[in-house]
C-alpha cells in the first residue's frame, strides 16, 4: 500500500516541479516581449517634433524631410521608423 500512495506523491511532485519550470519559462519570455514593446512600439522613445537650429527658418521642414528620408533608407531606422529615438541615436 505505501508503494501506490509514494507514488502519487512523487507524481505530484513532478507536476508541480513542470508547472514550476513551465511558469518560470512564460514569465521570462513575457518579460522579453515587455522590454521589446518598450523600446520598439511604446511612445516613450518617440521623438514628437525636430527643431533645426541656426538655419533659415523657411527651410526648416525641408531639412526635417531631407534628415527623415536619410534615417530611414538606414537599417534600423527603416525597421523603426523615421519618430524612433533609437533611429536617430547614431546619425552622423
Amino acid at each position: 500500500m505505501t508503494s501506490k500512495y509514494g507514488s502519487a506523491r512523487i507524481e505530484r511532485q513532478k507536476f508541480w516541479k513542470r508547472m514550476r519550470l513551465y511558469a518560470i519559462v512564460s514569465a521570462i519570455l513575457l518579460a522579453i516581449i515587455f522590454i521589446f514593446w518598450i523600446f520598439f512600439r511604446s511612445p516613450i522613445f518617440k521623438i514628437a517634433t525636430v527643431t533645426v537650429e541656426g538655419a533659415d527658418p523657411t527651410y526648416n521642414d525641408s531639412i526635417v524631410a531631407a534628415l527623415n528620408l536619410q534615417v530611414v533608407s538606414r537599417s534600423w531606422g527603416g525597421f523603426l521608423g523615421s519618430d524612433s529615438y533609437f533611429a536617430w541615436a547614431n546619425m552622423p
